[in-house]
């Protein structure tokens, strides 16, 4: 564990919840049980970073804003020993083997990473692949998705910004993973659809279905969204989300 927040001598409750403050670089651990702050870690590194995972006494970082002028050796995978210190793995913006395009991308929320077991499972943006990263081993591997995005291969170099914004809005964007018990899945947006699929561990595809919403969180395999309420402000009701 880390120092920082005052009342934190060591930890009292077995369930953390950690939060990656990115504007601050930070890095918080909370107390599942009273919401108590019971470690701080601040880096300016920490600002770099899209998601997180920690796995044993480890946390896992991706980067996911590259284009077509960033450096190839630049690392998108980190691991962070409790102590602070950064060690970079080995996955570069040259291992992605993706068109790019010279803008970054945005999507309409960073992708996030999973664990199971000692494997953390991620996205990255433009790459329609799941990453995985065995701790264990220190091992990166990926496969392929389906989807259903715009041929990206002759606007490396364009400078035909509505071209590129044609392209961009036909790109399919893998949102978030899911690691269940024995599928992967993954949930994506494409074209004004939201859509679901379905892959084994070894990355068969299995299934893929439209569904009336974004799915944010998953329980016992079954996915959620977020309603807002018209008569309340900032509030929310939890729905199922399902096939169309």
């Amino acid at each position: 564990w880390f120092g920082g927040c005052k009342r934190c001598v060591r930890p009292l409750f077995p369930y953390y919840l950690f939060v990656l403050d990115r504007g601050r670089g930070k890095l918080l651990g909370y107390s599942v049980k009273n919401g108590e702050c019971l470690s701080e870690l601040v880096s300016p590194e920490l600002s770099r970073f899209a998601g997180i995972a920690k796995v044993g006494s480890w946390f896992y970082f991706t980067i996911n804003s590259y284009t077509t002028v960033t450096d190839p050796e630049t690392v998108l995978l980190y691991g962070m020993a409790t102590d602070g210190h950064f060690v970079p793995l080995d996955l570069r913006v040259a291992d992605l083997g993706v068109d790019l395009l010279p803008v970054p991308i945005k999507t309409a929320r960073l992708p996030q990473i999973k664990k199971k077991g000692g494997v953390i499972y991620f996205l990255l943006p433009l790459t329609h692949k799941v990453w995985t990263y065995d701790a264990r081993e220190d091992q990166v591997t990926h496969f392929d998705l389906e989807h259903d995005s715009a041929d990206l291969s002759g606007l490396a170099d364009s400078q035909d910004l509505a071209a590129i914004s044609a392209a961009t809005r036909e790109i399919e964007m893998e949102l978030d993973v899911f690691v269940l018990d024995d599928n992967i899945v993954i949930g994506s947006r494409s074209q004004g659809r939201w859509m679901r699929a379905l892959y084994s561990y070894s990355g068969e595809f299995e299934a893929r279905d439209q569904v009336s919403a974004d799915m944010l969180f998953e329980e016992s395999g079954t996915f959620y969204t977020l309603v807002p309420l018209d008569d309340l402000p900032r509030a929310f009701i939890v729905k199922p989300v399902e096939p169309l």
